[in-house]
């Protein structure tokens, strides 16, 4: 045990801490007694009162009082001064650390009810809103310690959280530090009924200042299901809080399994974050998870090309040799699967072909030269329509070339010859190709496995959807530019023949074909691409988080928005964009009114949850925002599609502030509908 020096060169052999109130207690008071300083501590004279008048007795007991405090102080530990630090009477620090309450807190016998919280629900409120000295102050006011709110549990949400907790999902890093200082590493590991700690909430939403403040004091805590605060960032998508995470963490830590058996990395994998996954495959390695499976495993059965690729260039030859429960590589698994591009990334590097032999065939084909540029493709056309021109930087092919130029009758040309030897092909389809890679069964030599995959990437390279789903280097395909030039005959050539995942593929800015067709108003594209498209497709985001809806409406395109809503899920229409607005919200920024009214009447008739959804900026429900924005006329409407739960008083202030409104725009003498007020009229009744 720690001592400190107390007055008078003696020493009080006990410093203070949440356990050992009773033993230092003694220590203390007998100190006291031994130097003339208890009468301070357990006065019966009230000295602002009687000592004043006295002034030589008021000196003395002020120095008495000064060296009993200071007897007190120095021999608290630091967590315990904190709670007497801004006292100046030894009687009082000696009655604040004597309360009963008070140990039983500090110990962690208090049972933390919904009953018990309630006086520390307005320091969490200010804690949740960033504001340290008002969270202070209102404890004073109430006379509450703030230990004891530090340590309160709150039951409101189910979650438990205690004060870091709440700062550190907030990503308040100034109260984080403040309450380091003030808690023992025991309560710094405290975790809310979900099993997390203040470093998981923080790592699981992107807060990286605050995560280098507690990762060295909690980054080896599991929550209730195992996972480690990097499982948690890497389920949050948070890369810059992966990378620091990392930076402290043991190799073991690392390839730590939660209850599931997931490593961070198979996590990382199942996610899809690609960025994640190269971050940590070169640190974990490959670490068998459920079923035996590696992150590797687990990326060929998702079909994740990308994540294969990074995983197989990060790999050593040994890694690539781990079999599953079942018994397979995952290499094998990808033929077995009939996966193709997963199968290519295992095999050595493709020949590199000769592209000055293609070069005046690219020419051709730009100047529209069909005669011509068609000698070049009696011996293999496929080579000849993917050879990618190194010349430009642009990365594209031959088809790129003739979509951007507008040359339809070559495109046409190349569907026709692409038809018929796709019937020349033994494999053609998606099925056609599961259905060879599932007769490869365990047994077969590496030999036999890699000629069958080799056979399997040939054909695959000689159907119409591969070449068509190419890339060049800015990630559009022939489709992407054909849109973007707006060539309604193109489109029509390509899109039968492409996959509906396919039409899903995005660009470097994140964009596919159908963003591209709305932003620039194409209508008739639309209308070709939407209805060969999954709902989910139709449904895509942009980089900056708006959908095809989302940019109908921003762009002005409402025949575009009218064409799109149909195809999208009901649930979609909830669907905020990049700037917190949902379609309709959107619509009352940017569209003229009887726009707004044609939207407001779908999203009524398919899901009217949409008119219960805050609008930014100001963050109101639809018709109050509507207010706001001076389209009273639109209100009458929107109020009566509005169900009346989204304006009752426990849903927040916007049925309180509909109804101000409206009496004020009866003042200035604007009418509404009378509906709406037989409408009020019950919202009071209810």
């Amino acid at each position: 045990m720690a001592s400190t020096t107390g007055v008078s060169g003696a020493l009080i052999l006990e410093v203070l801490n949440r356990n050992n109130y009773k033993k230092w207690r003694l220590r203390v008071e007998t100190y006291l007694l031994a130097e003339d300083l208890w009468e301070v501590v357990e006065t019966i004279r009230e000295p602002a009162a009687n000592l004043e008048d006295d002034e030589s007795e008021y000196k003395a007991w002020k120095r008495k009082n000064a060296k009993a405090l200071y007897a007190i102080q120095n021999s608290c530990g630091p967590e315990m001064f904190h709670f007497i630090s801004e006292t100046k009477m030894a009687k009082s620090a000696w009655e604040t650390l004597e309360k009963d309450n008070f140990h039983k807190n500090l110990a962690g016998h208090v049972e933390n009810s919904a009953e018990n919280f309630e006086p520390y629900v307005p320091f969490t409120e200010f804690v949740s809103e960033g504001d340290w000295d008002k969270a202070k102050e209102c404890l004073k006011l109430k006379e509450l310690d703030l230990h004891s709110a530090i340590r309160a549990i709150d039951p409101r949400d189910g979650f438990g959280n205690t004060a870091i907790h709440v700062a550190a999902r907030n990503g308040h890093v100034n109260i984080v530090k403040e309450l380091v200082l003030l808690m023992t590493h025991e309560d710094l590991k405290m975790k809310n009924a979900k099993g997390s700690t203040a470093l998981h909430l923080a790592a699981r939403n992107g807060h990286l200042h605050t995560v280098k403040e507690l990762v060295l004091l909690m980054g080896e805590e599991l929550n209730s299901i195992g996972n480690t605060a990097l499982h948690s960032a890497v389920l949050g998508e948070k890369v810059d809080i992966v990378k620091e995470l990392v930076r402290f963490m043991r190799q073991k830590d690392l390839k730590r399994k939660n209850n599931n058996g997931d490593t961070a990395l198979h996590l990382a994998v199942k996610k899809g974050n690609v960025p994640i996954v190269k971050d940590l495959a070169a640190l974990v390695g490959e670490v068998r998870g459920p079923d035996g499976d590696t992150a590797l495993h687990i990326a060929v059965k998702m079909g994740a090309t990308k994540i294969v690729k990074e995983l197989v260039s990060l790999m050593r030859r040994e890694d690539l040799s781990i079999k599953n429960d079942e018994g397979y590589t995952a290499f094998h698994l990808a033929v077995k699967k009939g996966n193709v591009p997963t199968v290519k990334e295992f095999m050595t590097k493709e020949k590199e072909r000769n592209f000055n032999s293609y070069t005046q065939f690219i020419t051709y084909v730009a100047n529209g030269d069909w005669d011509n540029a068609k000698e070049y493709l009696k011996d293999d056309p496929c080579d000849a329509i993917t050879i990618v021109d190194p010349r430009d930087g642009y990365g594209n092919t031959a088809l790129h070339v003739a979509a951007r130029k507008g040359h339809v009758h070559i495109v046409k040309e190349w569907i026709s010859l692409l038809k018929v030897r796709k019937e020349n092909l033994q494999l053609k389809t998606v099925e056609d190709f599961a259905t060879f890679g599932s007769s490869i069964n365990l047994g077969v030599t590496e030999e036999v496995l890699m000629e069958r995959a080799k056979y399997m990437v040939e054909q695959y390279e000689k159907t119409p959807t591969t070449i068509l789903d190419v890339q060049n280097a800015q990630g559009s395909t022939a489709l992407h530019i054909a849109v973007s030039k707006g060539n309604l005959d193109i489109v029509r050539e390509l899109v039968p023949l492409m996959r509906e995942e396919d039409l899903e593929i995005k660009d470097v800015k994140g964009c596919t074909a159908l963003h591209n067709a709305v932003k620039k108003g194409y209508i008739d594209i639309v209308k070709e691409l939407v209805p060969k498209m999954r709902h989910e497709g139709v449904e895509l985001k942009i980089d900056e988080g708006y959908n095809a809806l989302h940019l109908a409406v921003m762009w002005g395109h409402m025949n575009i928005a009218k064409e799109v809503m149909p195809f999208m899920r009901k649930e979609a229409l909830e669907e905020k964009d990049g700037g917190g607005y949902t379609a309709l919200g959107r619509a009352l920024d940017e569209l003229k009114d009887k726009d707004v009214m044609e939207i407001a009447k779908y999203m009524a008739e398919n899901n009217n949850k949409v008119f219960g959804i805050k609008v930014a900026p100001l963050n109101w429900i639809p018709v109050v925002d509507c207010f706001c924005k001076g389209k009273s006329h639109l209100c009458p409407y929107l109020y009566s599609v509005t169900p009346l739960e989204y304006l009752m008083p426990e849903r927040g202030p916007d049925g309180a502030y509909l109804i101000i409104r409206c009496f004020r725009v009866k003042q200035f003498g604007k009418s509404l509908n009378n509906c709406i007020y037989a409408n009020l009229h019950s919202f009071f009744i209810n």
